[in-house]
């Protein structure tokens, strides 16, 4: 199982909002971070920034795994799980 944490990281007065993706995997720090698109859902959001992380790292991931996520404690990010080895149902 991979672990993704997402969060929200608000605008200042240089850049705008976003949604930062951070996995550790073998020692090693996964990051991407996208604009916060206003016209999306929350979770929707965070999903993506999880598929941007995967795109720049590992694209086979988004495609082969099962995933299911969860909002954290303070509300500002998702935890999302990935199964890598198990596949999605066609």
């Amino acid at each position: 199982m991979i672990a993704i944490h997402t969060r929200y990281i608000g605008p200042t007065n240089t850049r705008g909002a976003r949604i930062k993706a951070v996995c550790v995997r073998a020692d090693c720090t996964w990051t991407a971070t996208i604009a916060f698109r206003y016209e999306w859902a929350n979770a929707t959001r965070h999903a993506a920034a999880v598929q941007a992380l995967f795109a720049k790292y590992d694209p086979g991931l988004q495609e082969e795994s099962l995933w299911c996520c969860g909002n954290t404690l303070d509300n500002r990010g998702y935890v999302f799980c990935i199964n890598p080895q198990a596949t999605n149902a066609k």
